[in-house]
C-alpha cells in the first residue's frame, strides 16, 4: 500500500486527524484517527448518560470494566438495590465527573 511506508500522522483527512499507523497490508493501511468535529465525545457523554441513568438501575447486577489491556479491569460493580464496590476510585470518580459533564449537554 502507498500509506504504509509513509509518515502521515497529523494528516487531516475529512473529520478525522491521523493519529498513528495500525498495520499494513496488500490492499491498504489502517491507521489510529481521531475525529475533530467533537461528535464521537458528544455520543460518548450521552452514551454514558444512558448508562448510568436508564440501565444500570434496571439491571439486577452489572459491572464496568477496564478493556483496553491484554484482561478485564474491573472498575466498579453493583446491584440494583443500589450497593455498589468500587475497585478503582480514581477511574471511578472520572466515570462520575464525567457523567455530570453528560448532563450539562
Amino acid at each position: 500500500s502507498e500509506w504504509a511506508g509513509q509518515d502521515l500522522a497529523g494528516t487531516v483527512v475529512g473529520s478525522y486527524t491521523l493519529m498513528r499507523p495500525l498495520g499494513h497490508g496488500g490492499m491498504g493501511a489502517v491507521w489510529l484517527a481521531e475525529r475533530q468535529d467533537g461528535v464521537v465525545r458528544r455520543r460518548y457523554f450521552r452514551s454514558l448518560k444512558n448508562l448510568l441513568e436508564l440501565y444500570l438501575p434496571l439491571a439486577s447486577t452489572w459491572a464496568i470494566c477496564d478493556n483496553t489491556g491484554a484482561s478485564l479491569v474491573p472498575i466498579a460493580e453493583g446491584l440494583q438495590r443500589g450497593e455498589t464496590t468500587v475497585y478503582d476510585r480514581t477511574v471511578w470518580a472520572t466515570i462520575q465527573n464525567q457523567d455530570a459533564h453528560a448532563r450539562e449537554q
